[in-house]
């Protein structure tokens, strides 16, 4: 098993259409899983889904986001 920040929502920073995403960040896993099938097991919520004013404030919130993960007692 990896930690991972996980997102599942509507991605309005960078998506507008309002399509319903689920992306999943393994954390300190570097290998090409495109085309294989996973299970995730969601443990906790770290925050609400919120639209940034800049792609660098979303990249500062996924930064304080992983930080948060990484010191989860999960895993």
């Amino acid at each position: 098993p990896f930690k991972a920040v996980t997102n599942v929502g509507l991605a309005p920073t960078v998506d507008s259409a309002g399509n319903l995403r689920y992306e999943c960040h393994l954390l300190d896993f570097r290998e090409d899983l495109y085309g294989r099938k996973l299970q995730v097991f969601i443990h906790e919520k770290i925050r609400d889904e919120v639209k940034f004013s800049s792609l660098e404030a979303l990249r500062e919130q996924i930064a304080k986001d992983i930080a948060t993960t990484r010191q989860s007692h999960y895993i």
